[in-house]
């Protein structure tokens, strides 16, 4: 099973660290190797050649495991935030397909506020905002209205 937490740069920090450790012995040691004409060195010396191979293969996997965790990692983080804008854009175009907006001039009269429509006839100002969009009217009187209307009564 793949690992789908992100991983964290430690691992591969630490693979490239044992990879140049084992990089810089394997040149210090070939000197050794091969300008030495005891046979002991020459041993302890291949013996070292072997660890540090050992080691390169060691830091070689981390790194390839460290690699193929971020690339799992990516991929899983790009598919959730792909679904996420996709639940996005679902949830605009729906609210989008709700929208309807007036847009123009509208004719309207000064004196008592109705509105010229398309075909040259007056209409009330509510029935032609209610025909051209969702909006919903409530009536009510402010409070110079009220005062204006009905003298004899107080807010």
């Amino acid at each position: 099973m793949q690992n789908s937490r992100k991983p964290g740069p430690n691992v591969l920090r630490f693979s490239l660290l044992i990879f140049l450790i084992c990089l810089l012995f394997t040149v210090l040691l070939w000197d050794r190797y091969f300008n030495s004409d005891s046979p002991l060195d020459r041993q302890l010396t291949s013996n070292l050649y072997l660890v540090m191979g050992t080691l390169f293969s060691i830091a070689a996997g981390l790194f390839t495991w460290s690699l193929e965790s971020s690339r799992t990692y990516l991929e899983k983080e790009v598919a959730r935030r792909t679904d996420e804008l996709e639940k996005r854009n679902q949830a605009l175009q729906q609210v989008m397909g709700e929208v309807r907006i007036l847009r123009g001039f509208l004719p309207i009269c000064a004196g008592c506020k109705k509105i010229r429509n398309d075909q040259g006839y007056w209409e009330n100002l509510e029935d032609y905002i209610q025909s051209h969009s969702e909006a919903e009217f409530s009536h009510g009187l402010c409070k110079e209205c009220i005062t204006r209307i009905y003298p004899d009564k107080r807010a």
